[in-house]
């Protein structure tokens, strides 16, 4: 419960902010908790820690619990990308790389110009898939 407090708390000072290039670090917890943030120039990554393929995984079940299509994934053992569809045609681009074994960056940017509210609300689904498994 702590952690996802702390979670709301983090995305309640995101919503404060402004400008593009915004910046909030932030500390959550252990095992597939999201341990920094960040939101510069459109793109908002969050650093979860959990093994790379759990994130990968996590990320595909969350696209599609938000009726986001998956366009084009591109996986390698090193990095991966995710081009996906909001309903209504906006692009959703999302960029994985493990950092460490337990450790993995997720970075999203919806749209041209980035959306902060649709990043969050991914990087929220994200969060809540890999505390449920």
């Amino acid at each position: 419960m702590k952690r996802f407090i702390d979670f709301i708390l983090i995305l309640s000072i995101l919503f404060m902010g402004a400008g593009c290039a915004y910046l909030v670090i932030g500390a959550i917890g252990a095992a597939g908790g999201a341990t920094y943030v960040a939101y510069i120039k459109g793109e908002m990554e969050y650093i979860y820690g959990s093994p790379y393929d759990k994130v990968w995984d996590s990320i595909t079940v969350s696209l599609k619990q938000l009726e986001i299509r998956i366009g084009e994934e591109e996986k390698t053992s090193s990095n991966g990308k995710i081009t996906s569809y909001m309903k209504d045609g906006v692009p959703v681009y999302i960029t994985v790389n493990p950092l460490s074994p337990d450790s993995t960056s997720v970075k999203v940017r919806a749209g041209t110009f980035g959306d902060r509210r649709i990043s969050e609300l991914i990087h929220s689904q994200i969060y809540q898939n890999l505390r449920a498994r």
